[in-house]
């Protein structure tokens, strides 16, 4: 039973590495270089980088968009519970 957990399914593996796979022919599609002007700036950079930069840039915004939501709902949460508690509480004591 033991060696069934440590063991990985054989699928999994080869589905795992689909998107490195399409990772790497990404990147050697858009190799060339391009510039980037910005404001009094002008950047030579590989084309990839640029789009793995973006992605990146982007993915951080929508992490702390999320963990904003998220510890804001958490916090309700906690208050909705603490008024439930204090509701309980009152309906014990008036019966």
């Amino acid at each position: 039973m033991q060696e069934n957990i440590n063991q990985k399914n054989p699928i999994k593996i080869v589905l795992s590495f689909i998107p490195i796979i399409l990772v790497v022919i990404f990147a050697l599609q858009n190799s060339n270089n391009t510039i980037v002007k910005v404001f009094f700036w002008e950047i030579n950079a590989p084309l990839v980088i640029l789009f793995l930069l973006c992605f990146t840039i982007g993915l951080l915004f929508g992490l702390m968009a999320f963990f904003s939501s998220y510890k804001d709902a958490k916090r309700k949460n906690k208050i909705i519970e603490q008024l439930q508690q204090k509701i309980d509480s009152l309906e014990n004591k008036s019966i």
